[in-house]
């Protein structure tokens, strides 16, 4: 069974992110790397749909799609390393152009390398998950 077969068949209230590093932030996480504690899994996420309310919080929907399990401390090396904080929003500034070339390359790879099914995630901001899809059909 793979991580999003995993992920499908537990309750949306044992599907928790673990640690993420954001790449865009709006009012919460828009894009970037998480890891579920629920599976041995690592995801690129991205907001995809959102529904906006000016009396409640955004609504928003998430594509995941699994990428290399080094993920995160790959992105940890070439960004100089994190707090360790649940969210992490790197400043994304480098002690060279070189330096930025290797991250920028390095998110794209992955990015481009995801692999396996995609989940949909109904969250406010991923620090609760409201609802899980597993995709269906071609990406």
């Amino acid at each position: 069974m793979n991580a999003a077969q995993q992920l499908a068949g537990m309750s949306v209230a044992e599907v928790v992110v673990d640690r993420a590093i954001v790449l865009e932030w709006y009012d919460g996480p828009l894009e970037g790397f998480a890891r579920l504690a629920a599976v041995d899994a690592v995801w690129h996420f991205r907001v995809i749909a959102e529904r906006t309310d000016a009396d409640f919080p955004d609504d928003r929907l998430y594509q995941f799609s699994q990428v290399a399990t080094d993920a995160l401390d790959r992105l940890d090396e070439a960004l100089g390393g994190g707090p360790g904080d649940l969210f992490w929003i790197p400043e994304w500034a480098f002690s060279d152009h070189a330096a930025r070339q290797h991250a920028d390359r390095l998110v794209a790879d992955l990015i481009d390398h995801a692999a396996g099914r995609r989940v949909f995630i109904r969250s406010v901001d991923l620090r609760v998950v409201d609802a899980l899809w597993l995709a269906t059909g071609k990406p």
